[in-house]
């Protein structure tokens, strides 16, 4: 059984975006592509002007709250969101360009994703030290299930 700080640890619950699953690794270079391919399209913009306006659309779609509880439970829909309010602040509303951007967006991001290093090593090791997992996430449910298996998570947890 496994220990921390002296105590027995009965069972771990992990979270699966931002904990296993990197996140962040969509907002590196699969952003600076996308970013450079959206100011292509508006005419040629400066990707460092869309990469800010991206920035200050997405703060401003997730700053809110309502839009926040729903934006988690659709990830499409609100990156649509964020993406159409940063080509109406660039240049104006384009509903096509939004749905492609939206598109080609969503899959540059599902491309990056990935376990943090050493994330499915460590599961790996907890489940051979017998402690009892639980992965909990409070992302919409198909999705999240997506991601469970694309990366075969399902195998280290005793309950999802």
């Amino acid at each position: 059984m496994l220990h921390w700080d002296g105590m027995q640890i009965d069972a771990l619950l992990l979270d699966l975006d931002d904990t296993i699953l990197d996140n962040r690794a969509g907002s590196g270079a699969p952003s600076v592509r996308f970013a450079q391919w959206l100011g292509d399209c508006l005419g040629g913009l400066d990707r460092g002007v869309v990469i800010r306006q991206l920035q200050a659309s997405s703060t401003w779609f997730w700053s809110d709250d309502e839009r926040h509880r729903w934006g988690r439970l659709d990830m499409t829909a609100a990156r649509r969101a964020f993406i159409g309010h940063a080509i109406a602040a660039l240049a104006h509303p384009a509903p096509e360009l939004e749905r492609e951007a939206t598109e080609r967006y969503c899959a540059l991001r599902d491309a990056s994703l990935a376990p943090f290093h050493g994330a499915l090593a460590a599961l790996a090791r907890l489940r051979e030290r017998g402690v009892p997992l639980g992965l909990v996430t409070n992302g919409a449910a198909a999705a999240q299930r997506a991601k469970i298996e694309r990366f075969d998570l399902a195998h280290y947890f005793d309950v999802i």
